[in-house]
């Protein structure tokens, strides 16, 4: 059960362009490129959209995300969301179909024998349907240039706000967040809010030294995506900000790989 985090959102960058065969007038695509969750795409009508990302260059990514607000129009249960990546091509997908990229099995572990399934596979049986977030995880960090979603849906219309295309820390030997508190806020003016706290208690001095970036990069003020358990990203996993900017302290104890550092991690879901 790792946990992931990203600070980067490539989708962002200078370069990068986005486009899809399905918007309608005043909420266009490019909604999904700020950082307020409450601005969106609307599809229009049809049974298949289909939303390209070409990052200009070719860039480094692990994880790719997106996000459905829960008080818009979700696709059904018997819809589809399939991701294609390429290093070539727009529409290619020789470094991944959406089915081919996460699998977790009992253990925690990553697995990529699951080809062919929707979304993220637990225990060997694909999600009906998340609530409202997609994401995928590589195997390995790849070069990527190419993205392309299309989503399968009968709904007369679809609402999203966020995509999100990046680099990401996903710690080897943090099969589980020690002490997850999952926890809400409600401040009557809108939905309630996710937030949770966690420590990743073995992580190598590289990933110390990536979580160190990441921390330095984002503060409290830059969004950043939070997922404290991969298995269930579509329940646990959040676009926000960091409430206490974790700092990767040494521990008195030593693996293979070296010393051993431990991060608390705070975060809070944005509107």
């Amino acid at each position: 059960m790792p946990s992931l985090i990203s600070a980067i959102n490539l989708a962002e960058l200078p370069g990068a362009s986005i486009e899809t065969n399905s918007e309608v007038a005043g909420l266009g695509v490019r909604a999904l490129l700020t950082e307020r969750l409450g601005e969106v795409w609307r599809t229009g009508p049809g049974t298949t959209r289909t939303l390209w990302l070409d990052l200009g260059s070719l860039q480094w990514v692990r994880t790719v995300a997106l996000f459905a607000p829960r008080d818009g129009m979700l696709p059904e249960a018997s819809a589809k969301v399939d991701l294609s990546l390429s290093a070539i091509a727009k529409g290619g997908d020789e470094l991944g179909k959406a089915g081919d990229l996460l699998v977790v099995d009992a253990a925690g572990r990553i697995m990529t024998d699951m080809a062919g399934a929707d979304f993220v596979v637990r225990a060997g049986k694909p999600f009906s349907l998340p609530r409202g977030l997609w994401c995928w995880v590589l195997p390995e960090p790849a070069q990527v240039r190419f993205v392309q979603i299309v989503i399968t849906s009968s709904q007369p219309y679809l609402q999203f706000s966020r995509l999100w295309v990046g680099p990401a820390l996903l710690p080897l030997r943090d099969p589980s967040p020690n002490g997850y508190a999952p926890g809400g806020v409600d401040d009557r003016t809108s939905l309630p809010r996710r937030s949770a706290r966690f420590t990743l208690a073995t992580l190598s001095e590289s990933e110390a030294d990536v979580l160190e970036t990441i921390a330095l990069e984002a503060g409290t003020q830059r969004q950043v995506f939070v997922v404290p358990r991969t298995e269930r990203a579509d329940r646990t996993g959040f676009f926000g900000k960091f409430t206490s900017i974790p700092v990767p302290a040494p521990q008195q104890a030593w693996n293979e790989r070296g010393r051993i550092y431990a991060a608390d991690i705070a975060a809070q879901e944005d509107r």
